[in-house]
């Protein structure tokens, strides 16, 4: 589907050449036709730029609205700090004020809550998502509990209830979550960062 066609020029190359050198008669057609433009600006808008990746401003507000998630307030631009979390319908309040990229990083969250099963990747996906980890492990320790860790430090967002963001079926426990930034200690020979390199991880 061709989304930048001039409506106006294409109907009047169509005209028979005898009106060609109808000036007025061009203008009437051209006129006739503008609103096809818009209505083309606006198709082109909605298979463009209304996606959770392209929207911006009050677009993204409207994604909001579908997957029940209202733009936080402006407090949370650096980190999670004072984050509201969602209640039991699942709605955050609050003044509409948060960057696009943050409400976007938890409106992927949140639609990963809304279809998620609380897989481990789904899981890992949530957290990368809100946390901007580029890693995530999840490893499950048995008696319904998991361990999680991930490539960010806990002091990038101080004071922040991680737990309330894992998406993590009801029954299954957190036994702890920690952070390592990107570079973990432990033995290089499986894949980690020794001393002088390597981040020791420590609880969120």
């Amino acid at each position: 589907m061709d989304l930048n066609q001039a409506h106006g020029d294409i109907a009047w190359s169509n005209w028979l050449s005898q009106f060609k050198d109808g000036g007025d008669l061009e203008v009437l057609v051209k006129a006739l036709l503008r609103p096809a433009d818009g209505l083309q600006d606006a198709l082109r808008d909605l298979h463009g730029k209304r996606s959770l990746e392209t929207a911006e401003g009050q677009q993204l507000d409207g994604i909001g609205t579908i997957v029940v998630l209202a733009r936080p307030d402006n407090s949370l631009p650096g980190n999670l700090a004072h984050a509201r979390h969602a209640d039991a319908s699942g709605e955050l309040g609050g003044v509409a004020d948060a960057p696009d990229d943050l409400y976007r990083r938890l409106l992927r969250w949140k639609i990963a809550i809304n279809n998620g099963h609380g897989t481990t990747p789904e899981i890992s996906d949530s957290l990368e998502a809100v946390f901007g980890a580029t890693r995530v492990i999840v490893a499950d320790i048995g008696n319904a509990k998991i361990r999680i860790w991930m490539d960010v430090l806990p002091d990038a967002f101080p004071g922040v209830d991680v737990a309330a963001y894992v998406p993590k079926l009801a029954g299954v426990g957190i036994k702890s979550i920690s952070g390592g930034g990107a570079k973990p200690f432990g033995f290089v020979n499986q894949g980690l960062y020794g001393f002088g390199v390597g981040t020791f991880s420590r609880s969120f």
